[in-house]
C-alpha cells in the first residue's frame, strides 16, 4: 500500500496493520474508528489528518518528526 492517495476520503471502521504506508497521503482525510498498528509511515503525507485516529505509542513515536513539523514545533537537542 505504499504510496496509497487517501485525499480528502473518508475512513470509517478501518483497520491498517502491519502496511506499508510509505509516503501515502492522508490529506483532507476524515477519520471515524481507525486504527493503525505496526504500519510503515515513513514520509507520510497529510499527518494532520490522522486527528481521531488511534496508533500504538510505537508508532506515534515513528512519525513524532511529521506530527512535530505539521505543529510547528522546533525540536532542540
Amino acid at each position: 500500500m505504499a504510496e496509497c492517495d487517501f485525499y480528502e476520503s473518508s475512513l470509517t471502521d478501518v483497520l491498517f496493520e502491519r502496511c506499508e504506508l510509505r509516503e501515502a497521503t492522508f490529506s483532507g482525510a476524515r477519520m471515524k474508528r481507525v486504527e493503525i498498528r505496526g504500519c510503515d509511515l515513513a514520509g507520510l503525507q497529510g499527518v494532520e489528518a490522522l486527528r481521531g485516529a488511534r496508533l500504538r505509542w510505537s508508532d506515534v513515536l515513528e512519525i513524532a518528526p511529521l506530527l512535530a513539523t505539521a505543529l510547528g514545533l522546533e525540536i532542540v537537542d
